[in-house]
């Protein structure tokens, strides 16, 4: 009988391996949607898909020569960026029409905002789709509607090349989309924390690939610099020592405007310097206004301050 069940349980396994889609994700059919490109919304997606949730920052190629790694003009949407994981090679898809011309509205929002692509497939929460499906829907009608406009890129990006087991676990991943209503910006600290949330995903460490609760904000989070070296992400909590505790909101817009023009895009790495080099989107976050810049200083200030001096270098 024990043998029975153990190749009962091997062959159920072989079959999940063979084809993870038999397994049902969490979510429903799209939406059949038609998102109206009005000005506004066009407007409004090319803001958070630029300069908020800096979607370009992952689905273009990138000038790794200057600082900061901004986008290669001409590359926006394009995607093939690499993500070499314990999941295996992933690459971030094309986002222009040449791609999403094949796709709905309601395909493209089950995609940002609940991880499930239109053929089905779940997606690796590179893509922060658990953060799109807490936002208002509004917005994400306006990425799509904006993404609809960028210049067609013919670029076939490759195919993942994930391990088998990650094949079966990506499949318990994706969750319905929670939407909210974004507050009005007059409330500064409600608006700041709802521009803030792709700051958390890089600035709070993970425990078994998730947030870490009790060190929300607070930095330490590993990010590849090279083959051989790793940056860490600052605290951003309102620690005195170790935060941003002794920053005004002046200072605080003023780091991020400093990279507010083109000449900031084309600051040099010394060659042998990789070191001095950052992940962060300076040049793209840069783009902000002062306003919303200025609402998220305000939320950071209202979390609890957390001690935690980060080492910014190490090697892997």
């Amino acid at each position: 009988m024990r043998k029975f069940v153990i190749g009962l349980i091997a062959i159920v396994f072989l079959i999940l391996v063979m084809d993870p889609k038999i397994i049902p994700t969490k979510v429903d059919a799209p939406l059949d949607i038609s998102i109206e490109a009005t000005v506004e919304r066009i407007a409004r997606g090319d803001y958070l898909a630029n300069h908020v949730w800096v979607c370009m920052e992952c689905h273009s190629q990138k000038n790794n020569q200057f600082y900061s790694d901004p986008v290669k003009p001409g590359t926006e949407g394009m995607g093939g960026l690499l993500f070499d994981s314990e999941f295996g090679q992933i690459y971030a898809s094309n986002i222009t029409p040449y791609e999403i011309d094949h796709w709905t509205d309601g395909e493209l929002l089950l995609a940002i905002t609940e991880g499930v692509n239109k053929n089905g497939d779940a997606l690796f929460p590179f893509h922060p789709y658990t953060l799109y499906g807490k936002k208002d829907i509004e917005d994400v009608y306006s990425v799509i509607a904006y993404l609809r406009t960028l210049p067609s890129i013919q670029n076939d990006v490759p195919k993942r090349d994930t391990k088998l087991w990650a094949n079966v676990l990506v499949r318990f991943m994706p969750k319905p989309a929670t939407f909210i209503q974004k507050p009005d910006s007059s409330n500064t600290i409600d608006h700041g924390k709802y521009l803030s949330g792709v700051c958390a995903r890089c600035h709070t460490p993970q425990i078994n690939g998730k947030p870490d609760p009790d060190m929300f904000y607070a930095g330490g989070l590993d990010h590849p610099l090279s083959d051989t070296e790793i940056i860490r992400s600052s605290n951003l909590t309102p620690d005195m020592e170790t935060g941003i505790g002794n920053k005004n909101k002046e200072n605080f817009i003023g780091i991020f405007k400093a990279f507010d023009s083109e000449d900031s895009k084309m600051i040099l790495i010394p060659k042998g310097a990789r070191e001095s080099n950052t992940p962060m989107a300076w040049t793209q976050f840069a783009g902000m206004t002062e306003n919303d810049l200025g609402a998220i200083y305000d939320y950071l200030r209202t979390l609890p301050p957390i001690k935690n001096r980060v080492e910014k270098y190490g090697v892997k």
